[in-house]
């Protein structure tokens, strides 16, 4: 006979439930919120703004070049450990990205690739001023390590770019007014396109001659 534990399972549990509950519990004692001097996050209590569905391209874009970044340092460079901590953040990224543009992911995605990429970016440059050499500083004619050099600084930039991605849909998941704005500009659009009703009648009747007497 199986074992089963005392405490109701949830064999399924949504990724957005997981990040609430992360959420909560950063509150949940007063010690969490000093080693972790965060603003709450958002939590999604319906379906995304039209604000939000119209960044769906942006986000795509950013987490296919985190993804091809992040590939590049597991399987060529073969830095596993710097790789399987950006590849969390990712997980984090493409769990928002399918499940619906959920808020509290991408800002915790923004977050944890915000903090990747200054440790990258500082690795890099610790690297540069200690060590140098192939990789780490620009040479004439060495294709290989300058591919690498364009890697090592292409990759934190793309996860500065994501935490200013994520920043940017903390400040504005929820307004109102773009759907508003949208709307009016769309309105005026038609209006302009619209042929111009005729506002003159042509004339009718017999008409008169020139010359002519009644």
């Amino acid at each position: 006979e199986l074992w089963q534990p005392p405490w109701p399972v949830h064999p399924t549990i949504r990724t957005s439930e997981l990040c609430s509950c992360v959420a909560r519990l950063r509150f949940a004692h007063p010690f969490c919120s000093m080693v972790i001097p965060l603003p709450p996050m958002p939590v999604a209590s319906g379906p995304p703004s039209q604000y939000v569905l119209t960044k769906r391209p942006c986000f795509l874009t950013i987490l296919i070049l985190q993804s091809v970044c992040t590939g590049l340092q597991i399987f060529w460079l073969r830095e596993i450990l710097a790789g399987v901590t950006n590849a969390i953040c990712l997980v984090l990224g493409w769990c928002a990205f399918t499940n619906n543009m959920d808020i509290t992911c991408t800002c915790y995605w923004g977050i944890l690739g915000g903090f990747n990429g200054a440790f990258e970016l500082v690795r890099y440059i610790d690297a540069a001023v200690n060590r140098g050499g192939p990789g780490v500083r620009w040479h004439r004619g060495d294709t290989l390590g300058n591919m690498i050099v364009v890697l090592r600084i292409v990759q934190p930039l793309t996860y500065f770019l994501g935490a200013a991605f994520a920043f940017q849909m903390y400040r504005r998941h929820d307004d109102p007014t773009f759907h508003a704005r949208g709307r009016d500009e769309e309105d005026e659009q038609t209006a302009i396109a619209r042929p111009q009703q005729q506002r003159f009648s042509t004339f009718t009747g017999p008409g008169r001659r020139l010359g002519t007497t009644d």
